[in-house]
């Protein structure tokens, strides 16, 4: 959905004028910070699922406090980068996915009948075997449904939560309005 949302993004700067290298006026406070944290979750994610041994089994198996640990500092660094604008609506939608899943020990739960409308039966086994590290089967007791992933999105065959269109919006619009730059 991130990456859908910086291709649309980048094609509506485009489309309005603007240009890729404007971008680069972006001024991130605790930037590296970020990065840090979103590769470091990425690379624990990847061993966790590409290899089989006791590290890569520790990992996964505790994947949800890495998950939860990179979520409160996308929040912060977020938090702290406000003046930055459409940089609210993005937080407003990490916060919003983080809610539920931190209440499911750091796993975004997910709706079985959304997966199934989306037409992506392949996930929905993986899911019941236990065997995806980041999202979960929501459950009767689940706490926050509402954010949880439970909208189909047949085109594309998965399922989403009201937060990740709510990051979706914000990285489109923001992306856009970086490109454009300032008009006079």
């Amino acid at each position: 959905m991130i990456i859908l949302s910086i291709v649309l993004g980048i094609l509506l700067g485009l489309a309005r004028g603007g240009k890729l290298s404007n971008i680069n006026k972006l001024k991130v406070n605790y930037f590296l910070v970020l990065i840090i944290a979103v590769i470091a979750n990425v690379i624990l994610l990847f061993i966790s699922t590409k290899f089989n041994n006791s590290i890569s089994k520790l990992i996964f198996d505790n994947f949800g406090y890495i998950n939860i640990i990179t979520f409160i500092i996308i929040i912060a660094v977020l938090s702290a980068n406000r003046e930055i604008k459409y940089s609210s609506l993005i937080l407003s939608g990490f916060i919003l996915n983080f809610l539920p899943i931190f209440f499911s020990k750091g796993k975004m739960p997910v709706s079985a009948k959304a997966i199934i409308k989306a037409k992506d039966l392949d996930s929905l086994i993986l899911l019941n075997e236990g065997r995806i590290a980041t999202h979960t089967i929501m459950t009767n007791e689940t706490k926050f449904k509402i954010f949880a992933d439970t909208i189909a999105i047949k085109t594309f065959h998965f399922v989403i939560s009201a937060g990740d269109i709510l990051i979706g919006i914000g990285l489109i619009l923001l992306i856009s309005h970086l490109m454009v730059g300032e008009r006079t």
